[in-house]
């Protein structure tokens, strides 16, 4: 079991016990566990195909097949519902509308889940302002990935689930986003993110990170 690095005075906010999941028939990862306290950040790190993005998926309630127990300041999470929109959960895919200008798809995280009065924050932060009447189909790969980042500027949760948040980030990028995840914990939130085998971003976070390598936890017959 690994444990959160944070002070003892921070609250117990997250609990994974025995989780358990397959691929195909192939178990990927066993038994599981970590809890982690606010201001937690928590780096997966596995070759690709290892399960890293499985076991996102399943701490954010979003794989129906794992097994396990999990639990957020005491509540069990079965799906993402069950964290009453404090959590995000963010894939490489961006999960954006491509049809939509990037202001519309801002509104939209806004209206759905988060505060339109924090946009414009997100919006000078990120950089969007040349961009914001365009449709995001227009976009590069890395404004797309931007644009996608701003949901966690606009949605006030406490829990970022963050799949290999980096992809397509030039360096400037890559270093907005340590400075949202260092924000982010140091307010208290937990951050959990999934990172490629061996990659080093996340020495330029400056904040402590819990390390957890999913081949640790891969059955002995897999590896």
């Amino acid at each position: 079991m690994i444990h959160s690095t944070q002070p003892s005075l921070f609250h117990l906010t997250l609990m994974c016990s025995n989780l358990c999941a397959a691929y195909g028939g192939v178990p990927l990862y066993e038994n599981v566990s970590f809890s982690l306290s606010e201001g937690a950040v928590v780096a997966v790190s596995a070759p690709n195909g290892a399960g890293k993005t499985t076991l996102l998926r399943h701490i954010a309630g979003l794989l129906a097949h794992g097994k396990g127990e999990i639990a957020w300041f005491e509540h069990p999470i079965k799906t993402m519902q069950d964290y009453q929109q404090d959590a995000i959960y963010l894939s490489d895919k961006n999960g954006l509308s491509l049809d939509l200008t990037v202001m519309q798809q801002l509104r939209f995280f806004a209206d759905g889940w988060g505060e339109r009065t924090r946009i414009d924050a997100s919006v000078h932060y990120l950089g969007l302002e040349p961009f914001l009447e365009m449709r995001i189909s227009t976009l590069s790969a890395g404004w797309k990935r931007r644009v996608a980042l701003s949901r966690l500027l606009i949605i006030p949760a406490l829990l970022w689930i963050l799949d290999e948040p980096m992809v397509h980030l030039d360096k400037d990028g890559v270093n907005l986003l340590g400075g949202m995840i260092h924000a982010h914990a140091e307010r208290g939130g937990v951050a959990i993110i999934a990172m490629p085998e061996m990659d080093q971003t996340y020495q330029l976070y400056n904040i402590p990170v819990v390390k957890l390598d999913i081949t640790d936890f891969a059955p002995s017959f897999v590896v």
